[in-house]
């Protein structure tokens, strides 16, 4: 397979590039010295060395002459060895590759983009036990300058094992080259491009057997790759497509020197391109293609290219154009295992990485048998770390608003994006826990807290968000940069995973609307007041900022849609005023009362706006606008009359008798107390007392008197008596001088009536004292005895009520007091929905009902509806007078037993006084009544109070005819025809409400005198 295995030297024999090349310069070295010192004889180790050189010279010299010729121009062919599995299966075609650490040594340009951190080793054994290893480690770094500088640093080692040429008569010998690389390099942008640029320094350590030499080293190189691009417009197998190129300079350094002669570094220009192709998910495909020129040589082209499988397996194969002792023809395969396609997190360390290992092997031949090279390549596969832009921590930002700005992070899988979750909240616990469980186990995270309830929970592919509105306070923030395939980099480092702000803008916010009702039910629009409580949430001052209130009948949604104006009303909703807060210190809170009118009754929403203008606060946030539903409250009123009649109070006046006698049961000279304190109606002696004592010139005659059918036959009994009846007017205020006492008789026996009753009280009345008067005084003292009786008649109170309220209502009551009475009545026949409309009826009841009359009393009515609200009336007064009315006019005089006519003639012009009265009432009419006791039959009694009635009422006409011929024709008018009722009707008053007060009881002597009696009564039909 090879045509000229012998006109070049194959750079990549560990033979011919190291040891070989050592052999060729120690040769050298020897012939420089041999010229400035003649050879001594060959002693101990040195001369096995002499003859090993010489014989393996020799032999190179046979096999390869051009090859020795070609070493001679630079030495260190152990430099021309690019380390690493992945690269010997391209072929060595690197200098354009991006994401790959041993690249560095081929493009140093390419450290600009390597993975945050990863490190490689790897080891080879080639011909002859010939074996080389390496190691490399890649760091992010943030410099000064930049936050993206990458580091490397390596260590590349080829050893020959001790070999012995003269047949053990000198001790082994072995060679060795150290390779110590550090690679800076810096990735930048111009316009849209993406470059970076590299350095590598590096120290070669080349001993052979005691022999060494050294040199330091530098490379310098550029790498370009242009951003993802959509490689077919369907997607299909290669979605995007990427491309890169770079150029290098390696080996750039002062010669080598062993002993005395300096071979120069094998000075190499490179540049390369390449093109990958594919999807985060499947195939991707790698081609590159190199061309390099090592000083004093012509340029060799090389090419490789890889097919991987959704990054687990890859399968490469390259071509070397320039000529060697093995075969051009490379391959290598790999495999990858990290924490999402093929799970090995258990066996790694920490999270999003990925292990690889890469086998490469070139193709054997006739000379050499195949030599294999293998590695471990262990790298970060999630989004790179980053940090925050600003706000610098503990910012104090003087507005609500913020931006919020990070580093920029790069996922380093070629075919996918990373995207941020960012997070702020007040809450920085809650935050930490979502974070820490982010790091811990995305999984869970993405399933349980990436719809957490935070202020701002925002999936964002840009660098920057702006927070709006922001309330005063301490605001903590996080970022998670993430991949398709759910790795997540927190922002920060270990130590603060939290960025924090500190927002001291103005900030107010409505903290509640509330409704103090109105307490009291009246006809006015005033509802009551509006309060609106406002909190200063900020950490400074308030300014000076305005507070715009607003009533609505509106619904919400309608009231959203329909703004208003700042200058006054629109169609949905009333400015009921607007106001200015000053002096509004931080953490306090102050309420603003308005009060609240309205004519249109039913709910309202009433609304308030803080800083409308927009002159204080620039951006709009909800705190500063509430709304809050209210109902109006019942009005209307409740009343009656200023003075109503609660009572009529009929009057029945009556002018009874006065009766000039006191009666005395047998044998006895005491007056009893109903001639003195206990009667129906004032007792006699008070009476007379009462009127002697007004008239101090009336005298009176008292004349005792005995009754035989008592057996009472002693006159001394009769004149006891009317001294008794003298005594007791003198106890009742009469003087002696107007007293005379007649001698006391003894009446005469007489027939007792066959009746028991008839007789028993017969012989009451024979048993009594006389009194009496000369005709003069008789109209004072023995005048008719006028006494009222008054009965009070409950009239209803018409109270009107016109109340209507917003919402039902659910009680309703009426209160009515005067001094100590108290009464409360239940209005619910008047209560109907939301109203309380009609009249009420009200009288006073019970046992204290009279007490109501003519009193002033305070009424009102208490509703409460179905909102728990309790309102009332102002309390109104009332007075509840009792209106006197004269129902009827009676004057009744008395008659001596068994005669017709009156006991005194002074009664007719009493009598006609009443008569003018009638007169002048026009529809008062009057009639006359005999009456008679129950003594004797009742037929008798009958007739007789028949004939009494008609006697008095002819004497009466006759009278008023000769007295008031004018009048007579209208008295005649309204006289009723006379009645005499016998026994029938004692002296009583008939109330309207049925009851019979009895004053004439036939049971006494008083009361059958009493009932021995004409009547005239004045009535209204």
């Amino acid at each position: 397979m090879m045509t000229k295995p012998f006109e070049h030297a194959p750079t990549y024999s560990p033979l011919e590039g190291g040891v070989l090349a050592q052999i060729k310069i120690f040769r050298g070295a020897l012939s420089s010295r041999s010229e400035r010192h003649p050879p001594s004889p060959p002693q101990g180790g040195n001369c096995w060395v002499a003859r090993s050189v010489l014989i393996v010279c020799t032999a190179t010299m046979l096999i390869a002459p051009q090859v020795l010729h070609a070493q001679i121009r630079h030495g260190a062919s152990f430099l021309r060895l690019m380390p690493g599995p992945r690269q010997q299966g391209l072929a060595s075609s690197s200098t354009g590759v991006i994401d790959e650490l041993y690249t560095v040594y081929a493009n140093p340009g390419a450290t600009g983009f390597l993975r945050e951190w990863q490190w490689s080793a790897n080891y080879s054994r080639w011909i002859a036990d010939v074996y080389s290893a390496s190691v490399f480690y890649g760091q992010r770094l943030r410099m000064p300058w930049s936050g993206h500088t990458r580091f490397g640093f390596g260590i590349a080692y080829q050893g020959v094992p001790e070999f012995d040429s003269s047949q053990r008569a000198t001790p082994q010998a072995s060679a060795s080259d150290v390779l110590f690389a550090a690679s800076l390099g810096q990735p930048f942008q111009i316009g849209q491009q993406q470059f970076a640029v590299g350095a590598n320094v590096k120290h070669l350590m080349s001993k052979l057997a005691q022999y060494d030499a050294n040199t330091w080293m530098a490379d310098g190189g550029v790498l370009y790759r242009t951003k993802r691009f959509g490689l077919l417009k369907s997607g299909g197998v290669f979605e995007h497509g990427i491309v890169s190129a770079g150029v290098a300079l390696t080996h750039f350094g002062p010669s080598l020197e062993y002993i005395a002669h300096r071979t120069p570094l094998p000075r190499t220009w490179r540049t390369g391109v390449a093109f990958n192709a594919g999807a985060h998910e499947g195939l991707q495909m790698q081609f590159a293609l190199d061309y390099h020129r090592t000083q004093k040589e012509p340029g060799q082209f090389s090419f490789g290219t890889e097919l991987s499988w959704n990054q687990i397996v890859s399968l490469r194969g390259g071509y070397d154009f320039e000529n060697r002792l093995i075969s051009p023809i490379a391959f290598g395969v790999s495999f990858r295992f990290d924490d999402h396609k093929m799970p090995l997190h258990s066996a790694l360390p920490g999270r999003n990485n990925a292990l690889r290992f890469d086998l490469a092997a070139a193709e054997d031949n006739l000379l050499f048998s195949r030599p294999y090279r293998g590695g471990i390549t262990h790298h970060t596969i999630g989004p790179e770390s980053f940090g925050w832009d600003g706000p610098a921590y503990g910012a104090m930002i003087e507005s609500d608003s913020v931006t919020l700005a990070w580093e920029p992070t790069r996922d380093p899988d070629l075919y996918d994006d990373a995207q941020y979750l960012l997070f702020v909240d007040q809450d920085s616990l809650a935050l930490a826990q979502a974070v820490t469980l982010a790091e811990r186990n995305a999984g869970e995270f993405f399933n349980q807290h990436a719809q957490s309830v935070f202020y701002v929970n925002q999936k964002l592919a840009a660098r920057n968000f702006l927070v709006t509105p922001l309330r005063s306070g301490k605001y903590f923030w996080s970022v998670l940069a993430y991949d398709s395939d759910r790795h997540v980099r927190v922002i920060g480092n270990a130590r603060r995973r939290l960025n924090m702000f500190q927002v001291t803008a103005p900030e107010v916010e409505i903290k509640a609307i509330t409704f103090e009702y109105h307490p009291w039910i009246t006809e006015e629009e005033y509802q009551g007041q509006i309060k609106v409580t406002l909190a200063n949430t900020g950490l400074r001052k308030l300014p000076t900022f305005s507070l715009s209130f607003y009533d609505s009948s509106a619904a919400p949604a309608q009231l959203a849609s329909n703004a208003g104006s700042v200058n006054g009303m629109d169609n949905a909703r009333k400015l009921l005023g607007r106001t200015t807060v000053t002096d509004f210190p931080p953490g306090e809170e102050h309420t603003l009362t308005f009060d609240w009118h309205t004519a249109q009754p039913g709910l309202h929403h009433v609304v308030a706006s803080v800083d409308e203008e927009q002159r204080v606060f620039k951006t709009s946030a909800s705190g500063r606008k509430r709304t809050a539903a209210f109902h109006t409250i019942p009005k209307g009123k409740f009343f009656t009359g200023d003075t109503v009649a609660a009572f009529v109070l009929s009057r029945f006046a009556y002018e009874v008798p006065f009766i000039p006698e006191v009666c005395f049961e047998a044998g006895s000279a005491e007056v009893s107390g109903e001639y003195v304190s206990n009667w129906v109606l004032e007792p006699p002696l008070q009476t007379l007392a009462k009127r002697m004592k007004a008239h101090p010139h009336a005298k009176i005659m008292l004349q005792g008197y005995a009754d035989p059918n008592s057996n009472e036959n002693d006159a001394a009994l009769a004149n006891a008596r009317a001294e008794a009846v003298s005594a007791t007017l003198l106890q009742l205020g009469a003087r002696p001088e107007q007293m005379r006492i007649l001698p006391g008789q003894v009446l005469p026996l007489r027939r007792t009536p066959a009746n028991a009753d008839d007789a028993r009280w017969v012989v009451q009345e024979r048993r009594y004292v006389q009194i009496a008067t000369d005709t003069a005084n008789e109209p004072v003292l023995f005048e008719l005895v006028a006494f009222d009786d008054i009965e009070a008649l409950v009239q209803p109170v018409t109270f009107l009520a016109a109340i209507s309220g917003a919402v039902p209502l659910r009680e309703s009551t009426m209160a009515l007091s005067a001094g100590a009475l108290q009464e409360r009545v239940a209005l619910a026949e008047l209560t109907r929905g939301a109203e309380v409309q009609g009249e009420l009826q009200w009288q006073a009841q019970g046992e204290n009902a009279n007490g109501w009359q003519n009193q002033t009393g305070a009424y009102e009515i208490t509703v409460t509806d179905s909102l728990q609200r309790t309102f009332r009336t102002q309390p109104r007064r009332v007075y509840l007078a009792a209106n006197p009315q004269l129902r009827a006019q009676r004057v009744a005089w008395p008659i001596r037993f068994n005669v017709t006519a009156p006991m005194y003639d002074f009664y007719w012009s009493k009598l006609f006084k009443h008569i003018n009265y009638m007169l002048r009432q026009p529809n008062m009419r009057m009639r006359f009544s005999g009456h008679a006791c129950a003594i004797g039959p009742e037929a008798i009694n009958l007739r007789l109070s028949q004939r009494r009635a008609e006697d008095f009422q002819q004497s009466f006409l006759r009278y008023a005819q000769t007295q008031y011929p004018d009048s007579f024709q209208k008295i005649t008018a309204r006289t009723d025809a006379p009645k005499g009722f016998g026994e029938a009707k004692p002296m009583a008053i008939d109330r309207l409400n049925g009851e019979q007060i009895i004053k004439g009881d036939n049971q006494t002597p008083l009361g059958r005198k009493l009932n021995r009696r004409i009547e005239v009564e004045f009535y209204y039909p």
